[in-house]
């Protein structure tokens, strides 16, 4: 979906982002001309792009927001959103594209034998940074 931020700048907020829950019908949830709050999750002026999101849990937010590596200090909380689940964890994306591992035993206070059975792509979720792992540059999930 596209929305226009203001005269000569639009966004882009892919079908993942357009609510906390997946939704199979936007069109009866979005008409066009409506208007929206977003939040930015990436701004790339080089290449004329910006990410947005609808997720109200990522919008209204009031937790700190992680958008480079360098903020990620033990003791942060933030929300992140599951890029991916797999049986060692969770994928879990920032913003400006920022993304760790969060290792299965570090998923709940319970434990969680199969992190893909409990969580799914978009899924919003607390990160607290003593639990996470930085992949740099390794694609994990594809």
């Amino acid at each position: 979906m596209q929305v226009k931020v203001t005269d000569g700048i639009k966004g882009l907020v892919p079908s993942l982002h357009l609510a906390d829950v997946i939704l199979k019908q936007p069109e009866k949830k979005y008409n066009i001309g409506d208007e929206v709050k977003c939040r930015v999750l990436e701004c790339n002026p080089e290449g004329k792009k910006l990410i947005l999101t609808l997720k109200k849990s990522l919008v209204q937010s009031k937790l700190p927001i992680l958008s480079n590596y360098e903020d990620a200090k033990p003791g942060l909380v933030t929300h992140g959103f599951v890029v991916c689940a797999r049986e060692f964890g969770c994928i879990v994306k920032f913003y400006n594209d920022v993304k760790g591992l969060v290792p299965k035993n570090e998923l709940s206070s319970e434990p969680v034998s199969c992190p893909d059975k409990v969580f799914h792509e978009g899924q919003v979720i607390n990160v607290p940074m003593l639990c996470l792992v930085f992949e740099c540059k390794r694609e994990i999930c594809h």
